[in-house]
């Protein structure tokens, strides 16, 4: 006696799998996704792309080859020369960090080549600019030395003991300064040696 579908040989499964079995009826048609479809597209492209370039390297296609964990013979990566790559030269680059080889980009001359007695010389004559720390290479407090001084005197002119403070302050600073440039000197030096020479 076969409890199966009608019509069915015993120990045969039913066609239509099991929910033809279960008497659901014809199985509704799923519309079909764009997306699914392009990512199918894409997919076969890459693989045919795939296959040939290995068959150009003259080897068999193998899908699985890149998740394998067995090594892969390097490749050298070709990177182009050009404008966009490449856009300065190595002894433009050299000359460019003040290497040895062309001229300095510093516009108060070369780090190793600076003098205290010049710093001491800025340091009388401009020191209200801050000229002497800019000098010995520290640009953003001699930039605030300028504007703690030329602060003093907008404040001055608006509210007097302010502007006093302020400049005397700056006057502190500099006085500082007399004892300080020898140090800030001699490690701008020897940061822009050791930079220099193994740029």
């Amino acid at each position: 006696m076969s409890f199966g579908r009608k019509g069915a040989i015993p120990g045969q499964a039913p066609l239509g799998g099991p929910r033809a079995a279960a008497g659901s009826g014809p199985r509704p048609a799923t519309p079909i996704d764009p997306r699914a479809a392009e990512i199918a597209a894409r997919r076969e492209a890459f693989l045919a792309a795939e296959r040939a370039r290995r068959e150009e390297q003259g080897g068999e296609y193998d899908a699985l080859a890149n998740l394998r964990n067995a090594p892969r013979p390097a490749t050298r990566r070709e990177e182009p020369v050009g404008d966009s790559w490449n856009p300065i030269s190595e002894s433009q680059l050299r000359a460019a960090r003040g290497g040895k080889s062309g001229r300095t980009n510093y516009m108060l001359g070369d780090p190793r080549k600076r003098s205290l007695a010049l710093a001491y010389v800025y340091w009388y004559f401009c020191a209200p600019i801050g000229m002497h720390r800019i000098y010995c290479g520290h640009k953003e407090s001699g930039i605030y030395q300028m504007a703690l001084f030329i602060g003093g005197l907008v404040l001055l002119a608006i509210w007097a003991p302010l502007g006093i403070a302020s400049l005397i302050a700056w006057f502190v600073w500099i006085i500082a300064d007399l004892f300080l440039i020898p140090g800030m000197m001699r490690r701008f030096k020897a940061e822009h040696a050791e930079y220099l020479d193994f740029a």
